[in-house]
């Protein structure tokens, strides 16, 4: 018996049931509402796909996978408004006085208030839920399954239970609502935001630094990224964002005992946290602000300007903010903002000139197991996808394979090796054409992970010009070793191919090898002209003349391209009487037209300036062949020429025009050197 009453009494010193059900029966509204709200965005809306006769799993999984933009509107804005309204009174200095008089603890009261939201909240989610498997068992949907249901309630749950938990934590450092709600959305945002700034403009300063893999999945960060992110929910996300909740509790229940209620109608009901809050928007600002600047006007000149804005503005606001006031302007302020602004000036200054080293920082070759080398983390970082046994995905039949760009061959290693070595002796010029770059020159991506033999990862990215690193890059990009991980033809065997179709575009022509002895020697063929190539002629820019589809004997299709450096494919179709039909030829083409790019002068550097009109009309053509910038070309000899050595880029000093006997056109750059060709 003496048990019996003492858990009672643990239970009603925990909650104090009179005040929850005043709080259930006053804000019962909102569990109305969100319940409204949710099952018109989540049951309903699966009916109206099954009226649609949707036959596939896609719609379905869109709507338990929060895809819907009205599913995700109600769960952004209804937990935290109901933290703002459960604890409303606190914002007003009778009312927390009145609340506080009762014969109730400070802690027994938000303990209470908490777990009035939290059933407004759950049992809404809990009802559509069950309403959900109902509509799904009663239309005899058979592509969702119960689980999925329960994945769905279950990161509902988690997410409300989060959202919830920091509107209230928030509103107990805050005297206001509309800052309670402001700042709670700011706080969700703050690690992936605040992160991303960080990155973007250390990017700014420090060389080499590998910007792509350091905001990758920033956004498993921020909540409010997350839900948008169409990803599964794992494990280890459900419970750091339970182990988030509880932090928030407990910080909340902390700050709920020691909050003055004289502070009520203050942006912040804590003196103390005033600093925090001014020098931390102030950061933020300047970051945020000088990322704008950067990225809109590409110019550290304008990025400082921007950094000198965002942080005086953001600095005055949020001074104005704290106290209530516009006279704010004290020679204090101004003296702790010149003190920030000297910080911050070392600390750029400090990251400029590399007073860490980490610039001139390369793994010891002795010590490296195997280096990452590719134009982009993607390959390293790749996100794991979970497909759906039930979806049914549009392009199945390509051929895939798993291609990891990592080398582990001693002289690919010394090799990039001394790549690195040979960027990181240029850095200071390389930073100085950081926001200084020609627009005809072309530049490459290198972004490396070295593996230690020790377990350790070395992260770098370059974006640098390719012409400077050429030498370096040469023996890298020739080896064996490269050449099997980037070309496909490569990795399968002659046998596994049943037919060959090679497809001109272009002319609308197609060639069809079916003949087991042919498709050995075309792939044969193939093979050695990607073991052979060079340097110059993997990075020649040149589009390829046709497209060769592989059908495979397990069904699969490799797709890859016919390149105008493939000698030995180009005589295989020449000796088997199918060259002409494979590609694009002289004969086609009715004329060319060559356009001189103009070219503008911009502060001393010598740009070229590529006008994108549209030139699908005979109108066009005619007005730009009867101009004075343009020559036509009807030589079949200079056409082939043409036809060789024409590229993608569109910086080229050339644009060249094909007009097909066909009626079309198909158009590509041509470098300076056409003006000098005989």
């Amino acid at each position: 018996m003496k048990w019996g009453i003492a858990v009672m009494s643990s239970k009603t010193s925990f909650i104090n049931t009179g005040i929850l059900r005043h709080d259930l029966k006053r804000y019962g509204w909102i569990g109305a509402a969100y319940l409204l709200g949710l099952l018109l965005s989540v049951p309903l809306q699966i009916v109206m796909v099954y009226s649609r006769q949707a036959i596939h799993y896609y719609p379905y999984s869109q709507i338990l996978s929060f895809q819907s933009p009205l599913q995700v509107l109600f769960w952004l804005s209804v937990p935290v408004l109901t933290g703002i309204f459960l604890f409303r009174y606190l914002q007003s200095g009778d009312s927390a006085d009145l609340a506080h008089a009762l014969p109730v603890r400070r802690e027994t009261l938000y303990n209470t208030h908490l777990t009035a939201g939290v059933l407004l909240l759950f049992v809404p989610v809990i009802i559509t839920s069950l309403v959900s498997w109902v509509v799904l068992q009663g239309l005899g949907i058979e592509y969702v399954k119960g689980q999925e249901v329960l994945v769905w309630l279950g990161i509902a749950l988690v997410f409300n239970l989060l959202l919830f938990t920091c509107s209230v934590a928030v509103g107990m450092i805050s005297g206001m609502s509309t800052v309670q709600g402001a700042l709670t959305y700011i706080m969700l945002l703050l690690p992936a935001g605040l992160t991303l700034l960080v990155w973007q403009n250390l990017q700014n300063f420090v060389f080499g630094l590998p910007f792509d893999f350091l905001s990758n999945n920033l956004e498993k960060l921020s909540p409010l990224m997350r839900i948008s992110y169409n990803q599964p929910f794992s494990g280890a996300e459900v419970a750091v964002y339970l182990l988030c909740c509880i932090i928030l509790y407990l910080l909340g229940r902390f700050f709920y005992r020691r909050r003055p209620s004289e502070n009520a109608g203050n942006a912040l009901a804590f003196r103390t946290l005033h600093p925090v809050f001014v020098w931390g928007f102030t950061f933020c600002g300047m970051l945020l602000v000088g990322t704008y600047f950067n990225q809109s006007q590409d110019s550290m000149g304008w990025t400082y300007f921007g950094y000198f804005l965002g942080s005086i503005l953001s600095y005055i606001l949020s001074l104005i903010l704290v106290n209530k006031s516009l006279d704010i302007f004290r020679l204090r302020v101004a003296r702790n903002y010149l003190l920030y602004s000297l910080v911050i000036i070392l600390l750029i200054a400090g990251l400029y000139y590399d007073v860490t080293g980490y610039e001139k920082r390369i793994p010891p070759l002795e010590e490296v197991k195997s280096v990452y080398l590719d134009g982009s983390f993607y390959r390293l970082k790749a996100r794991e996808t979970v497909p759906s046994p039930y979806l049914v995905e549009a392009d199945n039949d390509n051929y895939q394979r798993e291609v990891t760009m990592v080398y582990r061959n001693a002289e690919n290693l010394a090799a990039i090796h001394e790549l690195h070595q040979a960027i990181v002796a240029n850095r200071k010029i390389e930073k100085a054409l950081l926001h200084n770059r020609d627009r005809s020159t072309r530049y490459r991506n290198w972004c490396l992970a070295y593996q230690l033999e020790n377990g350790q990862t070395v992260y770098r990215q370059y974006w640098v010009p390719v012409a400077r690193y050429a030498a370096q890059a040469k023996p890298i990009l020739e080896s064996q070793e490269h050449k099997k991980m980037v070309y496909d033809i490569l990795n399968i065997s002659p046998r596994q191919v049943d037919m060959i179709l090679i497809s001109a575009r272009e002319v609308g022509r197609n060639t069809k090898i079916t003949d087991p002895a042919l498709i050995l020697q075309a792939v044969g063929a193939l093979q050695t002209d990607a073991r052979s190539q060079t340097y110059e002629e993997m990075t020649s820019n040149c589009p390829p003349w046709s497209e060769v589809t592989l059908l495979l004997n397990e069904g699969k299709r490799l797709r890859l391209s016919w390149e105008k450096s493939y000698v030995f494919f180009e005589e295989w179709l020449r000796n088997v009487g199918e060259y002409r039909n494979a590609r694009v030829m002289p004969e086609d083409i009715k004329y060319a037209l060559i356009e001189k790019v103009p070219v503008t002068e911009n502060d001393g550097k010598v740009r070229i300036s590529v006008t994108h009109r549209d030139i699908d009309t005979e109108e066009y053509l005619r007005e730009l062949e009867n101009s004075d910038n343009c020559v036509r070309v009807t030589d079949p000899g200079e056409i082939e020429y043409l036809l060789r050595h024409c590229t993608h880029q569109d910086t080229d000093a050339y644009r060249v025009h094909f007009v097909l006997h066909n009626g079309s056109y198909f158009s590509s750059g041509l470098n300076e050197s056409w003006g000098q060709s005989p």
